[in-house]
């Protein structure tokens, strides 16, 4: 019989394979939980993330800065909450940055589709 974690593990491959079927990558995330899942972060990070990039679309002015500083921002407010995330690429910041503004944070949805041209 199958324990938990094979059974577990199981499930997470068939997420993984379900969202590759629907076109899922870093340029076009479909599933923030399963992006966050990826870069092995958890529930709890996923509110802190939340919180940090509604205060950025709040209090910054996104529409001034050009790509390159829009990732150094980005990834620098990340890592003072995710450490690793200072190693993350531009592609996985703009990964986030579209995921949350399809899920939670509409106010974000013209910069990720500027930032999307990057990678093309």
């Amino acid at each position: 019989m199958a324990s938990i974690d094979n059974k577990i593990e199981l499930i997470i491959d068939s997420l993984y394979e379900l969202a590759e079927y629907v076109g899922d990558s870093l340029r076009e995330p479909k599933s923030l939980s399963l992006l966050l899942l990826s870069l092995g972060l958890n529930l709890e990070d996923k509110g802190k993330i939340l919180l940090l990039f509604k205060k950025i679309s709040v209090y910054e002015d996104l529409e001034s800065l050009d790509n390159k500083d829009t990732y150094i921002l980005f990834r620098e407010r990340l890592t003072s909450i995710i450490p690793k995330a200072e190693n993350y690429d531009d592609i996985v910041i703009f990964a986030l940055i579209r995921a949350y503004a399809k899920d939670f944070i509409e106010d974000l949805y013209p910069l990720s589709s500027r930032l999307q041209g990057d990678f093309s």
